[in-house]
């Protein structure tokens, strides 16, 4: 069976003429995918064969992922086992592979957290932080994985993006109140560290890049449904600073810049929105970067990011009571922040490029309504 396995995979994925060949080998696997006992086949195939294809270790994830639901909870569990053994295994030979196996695995991880965590295997990201952690200061591979099932995780349960149907929404819900409840001081102190860590490791680092975005990007995502305090420190703020400035990482200035965003866009009071924009300090901080004679994509980035920060203020003021508006401390506190936005939000006017002009207009049209 394994073999008949390898060779359809490559089959349907390779370029051949002969359709009839084709056709058989698309029908076996689907076959394979329908079957009771499929995944069984391509799990231990993953896992004693270590000769096998990136095509076919893909087709391999594809299957677990769709036989998810439909797995008893004792087979929930063996499927865990087996896909920390081949984690394990990696470990053990080093191997880093491409990202788009590195993202299969991480999806089928979180596969298994979204079908067994309230039903049988609660504890997925407590046993996947403790292989992170299991070399000192960390084990870099179980540290990207780990990463990457959060981020595939959070597309699963928590993007606000995708349409879910109230029993989804309600079981959405439940997986989130148990990482609340379970994993997320442990999580959001294991980001803290990385990013101390990985930000000085030397360059050779294999995955040391992909670990910081990857982190950032967790973050971003994250803290619309997490305690926001917990990101909310100097420690967190300097690191992210720092990546803003680094003006010899443009790729890691964008995604912080879009940390940023998701943090300012999290629901919550006007009183303590304007506390929120006071305590990051972006205006001050761009001010003293500068934003021009950027590259295009940072200049877009930090265009919308100051854009939101000026339409949250503006928001600020729009919904605040009678009562908090005639606090003159309040008030003027707001309209010292629009102020201090104005002469950036002109530097990015005068841009040569409209596409970065236009990033601001949105705050301008709202403010000149005010």
């Amino acid at each position: 069976m394994d073999s008949q396995i390898q060779q359809a995979v490559e089959i349907a994925s390779s370029a051949t003429n002969d359709e009839n060949l084709k056709q058989q080998a698309f029908q076996f696997i689907d076959e394979i995918k329908s079957s009771n006992d499929g995944w069984q086949h391509c799990i231990n195939l993953l896992t004693s064969n270590d000769s096998i294809s990136p095509n076919v270790k893909f087709f391999i994830f594809q299957v677990l992922n769709e036989r998810m639901p439909s797995l008893t909870n004792e087979q929930k569990v063996t499927l865990k086992d087996y896909l920390f053994n081949y984690l394990k295994k990696l470990i053990s030979a080093s191997q880093v592979e491409p990202a788009f196996l590195r993202n299969a695995l991480a999806k089928t991880f979180s596969s298994v957290f979204v079908h067994a965590t309230l039903v049988c295997y609660p504890t997925l990201l407590k046993d996947m932080l403790a292989l992170a952690r299991s070399t000192t200061p960390f084990n870099e591979l179980a540290t990207d994985c780990y990463l990457r099932t959060l981020i595939m995780i959070h597309q699963d349960i928590g993007d606000q993006m995708v349409l879910r149907d109230q029993e989804r929404i309600t079981r959405d819900n439940l997986l989130k109140d148990a990482i609340r409840d379970n994993d997320m001081v442990e999580m959001t102190t294991f980001w803290k560290e990385a990013l101390q860590h990985f930000t000085n490791v030397a360059p050779s680092s294999k995955l040391s890049s992909d670990i910081i975005n990857n982190t950032i990007q967790c973050i971003g995502s994250y803290v619309s449904w997490i305690e926001i305090n917990l990101i909310l420190s100097q420690d967190y703020l300097s690191i992210l600073y720092q990546f803003l400035g680094n003006s010899h990482n443009d790729e890691l200035r964008i995604a912080t810049a879009g940390t940023f965003n998701e943090i300012l866009h999290k629901k919550m009071a006007p009183v303590k929105k304007l506390e929120l924009i006071s305590f990051l300090n972006l205006g001050s901080i761009f001010t003293q970067m500068g934003v021009k004679g950027l590259n295009f994509d940072v200049s877009i980035a930090f265009a919308k990011l100051l854009n939101k920060v000026g339409i949250e203020l503006v928001l600020v003021l729009d919904l605040s009571s009678n009562a908090d508006l005639s606090n003159a401390e309040f008030r003027n506190m707001t309209t010292s922040k629009i102020l201090e936005l104005l002469p950036l939000i002109f530097d990015f006017l005068e841009n040569e490029y409209d596409d970065i002009s236009l990033e601001v207009f949105p705050f301008i049209g709202e403010f000149l309504l005010k």
